[in-house]
């Protein structure tokens, strides 16, 4: 998305929050971003949002099966790591290891949008969820992750639970965990996990939505 301007984007972005005022903050994305991605990483403030944090794109915070350490470095001072599953840019080769070597997601998010929700990847919030259901976080950290913790990161504390006196932010949701394959862009394969990736009880196709008869291609 920058081109040949590197790290320069970032940079002014950070400035202009600076100028802005203390509220404000930085959201950057990343999936084979330009440069030493620790340069990137370390230009990041507590608070400030790095997003796609799982992509496998290119230039990914885990290479050669570890995390970086700048990626480690910047959530430990406060930078919120944000999934961003969208179409593609979600990759368990690279999702696993982190969650292992202690680089999981502050927020489990879905970037939905009128072009991924066409891809294979089906990036509905539910779905979302259940890969990291499947990776074997406990639920109550899932939902927490999807629900309290995105409230609390962009100000609004007081959505996203459901206890005695709260907006109504969060919807009621019936799990299935089957057996079952899910399948993303870039991944080195499919993987048994807890979501469906054939027709749903409703008889709705496997990708995209009704009535697309094959997966978007870019």
């Amino acid at each position: 998305m920058v081109g040949g301007n590197g790290i320069e984007p970032l940079q002014r972005a950070i400035r202009a929050a600076e100028m802005a005022g203390k509220q404000f903050r930085v959201m950057c994305h990343i999936g084979s971003a330009p440069g030493n991605l620790a340069d990137l990483l370390d230009l990041l403030r507590p608070g400030d949002v790095l997003t796609h944090a799982y992509s496998g794109a290119g230039n990914n915070t885990v290479q050669g099966g570890r995390v970086l350490p700048a990626a480690l470095a910047a959530k430990q001072r406060g930078v919120i790591i944000d999934v961003g599953h969208g179409g593609g840019s979600f990759d368990y080769t690279v999702c696993e290891p982190a969650l292992q070597q202690g680089f999981g997601p502050d927020t489990i998010s879905s970037d939905i949008h009128a072009v991924s929700i066409n891809t294979p990847g089906y990036p509905t919030l539910p779905w979302v969820m259940s890969k990291f259901l499947g990776m074997g976080m406990p639920l109550e950290e899932v939902v927490a992750r999807a629900t309290p913790s995105p409230a609390a990161s962009s100000g609004s504390a007081g959505a996203g639970h459901a206890g005695g006196g709260a907006p109504p932010t969060w919807p009621s949701s019936t799990w299935w965990m089957g057996r079952s394959t899910s399948w993303t862009p870039g991944t080195t394969g499919a993987r048994a996990r807890g979501s469906c990736t054939g027709p749903d009880r409703a008889g709705r196709p496997p990708y995209g939505r009704p009535p697309l008869p094959v997966p978007f291609l870019y």
